[in-house]
């Protein structure tokens, strides 16, 4: 009798771990990352400030996983504040930045943020033929300038 039940418990624990093993290396892919958050533009009632000069150390950069985004002014309830220019990791594969945009608009200046992206970008010629834009990261325009 104790042998029944111990070889009906073992082969339930054997077909249970089978069975997880199965489904495990038939599971579907991971979902794709999340969307991008909104992007809000809004209309501010002054112009922002000069840019600050900054200066990019290549050494500082964590890993080659990171991309330098340039400091630019945003715009806070309080008004114009620099957001210094930082090493940053992109949060899903396959995105870019997204540069601050700063335009005049009826009663103020529109401003977009800078924000990460996964649009693609394409340049679409006086025929209609599109091609895709390959986006630099400034390191990369950096560097490209120097040679």
């Amino acid at each position: 009798m104790i042998r029944k039940k111990m070889l009906a418990a073992w082969s339930f624990g054997t077909a249970l771990l089978i069975g997880s093993a199965v489904t495990f290396a038939q599971a579907p892919p991971p979902p794709p990352p999340p969307t991008m958050s909104e992007v809000n533009v809004t209309i501010t009632p002054k112009d922002p400030p000069a840019p600050k000069p900054e200066v990019v150390v290549e050494t500082s950069r964590p890993s080659n996983d990171y991309v330098w985004v340039a400091g630019y002014w945003d715009w806070r309830p309080t008004g114009w504040e620099w957001a210094a220019g930082r090493w940053e990791k992109p949060p899903a594969a396959q995105v870019r930045w997204v540069a601050a945009e700063y335009g005049h608009a009826e009663g103020g200046v529109r401003y977009i943020p800078g924000h990460w992206s996964s649009q693609k970008v394409y340049e679409v010629d006086a025929s209609g033929k599109k091609t895709e834009l390959k986006t630099q990261t400034t390191t990369e325009a950096k560097v490209k300038r120097e040679r």
